[in-house]
């Protein structure tokens, strides 16, 4: 999928490089972090500023490795009323 297919609602699950990441991917086996895409934004949560959105171009930046996953079955419409 190309950045510019993206949804409302499409997943992007990241591996990233802090230790932090290094942590949860232990904990987990392979991703370390998630955001919701919605209207060219990413919305997602950190540990130091809760629940945030930032512009995609600048969520991936900030990632080293993403991997996207469109799930047929969220109405995104419903999920940001």
């Amino acid at each position: 999928m190309k950045i510019q297919d993206l949804q409302n609602g499409d997943l992007l699950f990241t591996v990233g490089q802090s230790g932090m990441a290094a942590a949860i991917r232990t904990a987990t086996g392979s991703y370390s972090h998630v955001g919701i895409f919605f209207d060219g934004e990413i919305y997602h949560a950190t540990q130091d500023k809760g629940v945030s959105h930032q512009p995609l171009s600048q969520f991936l930046e900030e990632e080293d490795i993403y991997h996207v996953f469109a799930y047929p079955e969220i109405d995104a419409s419903a999920a940001f009323k």
